[in-house]
């Protein structure tokens, strides 16, 4: 008997490290989230200068975006290799 006949089918290995990647897209951008709304926080205090607090905000915020690119990247590179679609 196969696992299909059983009830339960496998994913193939592709598709497991596409989930497994869209997955870590979806963490980071949740950490991001986290870690945005806490530098928001931080930066409300007025312990920053203005200009200071923007160059930081600004910092971060390009810094996330390059980190999803980069897994969106892999993503797309992943679909791509293998016929998938994200």
């Amino acid at each position: 008997m196969t696992d299909q006949h059983m009830g339960t089918v496998e994913e193939p290995p592709e598709k497991i490290e596409l989930e497994r990647l869209k997955a870590e897209y979806r963490r980071e951008n949740k950490a991001l989230d986290q870690r945005r709304e806490l530098l928001e926080e931080e930066l409300a205090k007025g312990w920053y200068p203005e200009d200071l607090a923007t160059e930081m905000s600004a910092s971060f915020e390009e810094g996330g975006r390059q980190m999803l690119a980069e897994i969106q990247a892999r993503i797309e590179a992943h679909c791509a290799a293998h016929g998938l679609r994200a």
